[in-house]
């Protein structure tokens, strides 16, 4: 079974992935089976020193910088496209850590024991320890988390998942000509992916895997107008995600609810 494990990087050494150094300890680059494709979307080039530490870890290692910063969807459909002999495809960021050293033969039995099964997603927990992915949609543009989630197989609808970590098949992008929404640069990719995977399959696999991820609204070094950017993309992207008539009605009225609180917040300078 072949997998291939993409690694986007973005003004970070890939010494210091949080992801890759996980992959590590998991003894990941030691199967062969495995594949990696690290896609460095900082503004300058791995150090040659990087890169050699990086070609030591395994033999199916190919690095490639984009000092463009390639918007995440046209990376992910560009990657996928040039592994075709892969049987299924696992995305990260950079800042995940997998918790579980025996991460690959939980994956590998998850996968031999539901061959009907296409998309597979770990638990993905903040800093704090809360469960962040998967969650449930409310409606359009919003989502709960959940306090816990069975692990196996349950159902799609109105799941939504953090991107990184998830474990696709690529018979289902081929069969289904599944790409990534490159309409959408960075936020809203992972909600576009989870919708548009539900209105296809009735079913996924949550792994009894737990998983740390970086989140951006746990970074208190961002400033008030970096953070203000951030929302105002997010919420942008939902009209790009959802097309119909009363989805879109929730999507103006988040817009609304958020720049009212933007402006009460400065208004009485309490964040």
């Amino acid at each position: 079974m072949k997998k291939l494990f993409i690694v986007i990087l973005y003004k970070t050494d890939i010494s210091k992935s949080a992801t890759i150094n996980s992959f590590v300890k998991c003894n990941l680059f030691k199967k062969r089976d495995n594949h990696f494709y690290i896609w460095d979307n900082s503004p300058t080039r791995q150090t040659e020193k990087e890169i050699t530490y990086l070609k030591k870890l395994s033999p199916n290692i190919t690095y490639s910088f984009h000092s463009e910063n390639t918007p995440l969807a046209i990376a992910y459909n560009t990657i996928i496209s040039n592994f075709l002999e892969v049987d299924y495809i696992a995305i990260f960021d950079q800042d995940t850590t997998l918790l579980d050293l025996d991460y690959q033969n939980i994956v590998d039995s998850a996968i031999v024991n539901n061959p009907d099964i296409d998309l597979f997603i770990p638990k993905i927990y903040t800093k704090g320890g809360v469960l962040f992915s998967p969650g449930k949609i409310i409606f359009p543009g919003k989502a709960r988390k959940l306090s816990d989630v069975k692990t196996g197989v349950i159902n799609t609808k109105n799941i939504i998942g953090v991107t990184s970590g998830l474990i696709v098949s690529r018979r289902f992008i081929v069969s289904e000509n599944f790409l990534f929404n490159e309409r959408l640069r960075l936020y809203g990719v992972d909600t576009d992916f989870f919708i548009r995977f539900s209105k296809r399959k009735k079913k996924l696999y949550v792994l009894p895997i737990r998983v740390n991820h970086s989140f951006a609204f746990e970074d208190d070094t961002l400033s008030i107008e970096e953070k203000r950017r951030r929302e105002v993309e997010c919420t942008n992207c939902l009209f790009v995600i959802y097309q119909h008539f009363y989805e879109r009605i929730f999507c103006y009225a988040l817009k609304i609810y958020y720049s009212l609180r933007y402006y009460l917040r400065c208004k009485i300078g309490k964040w």
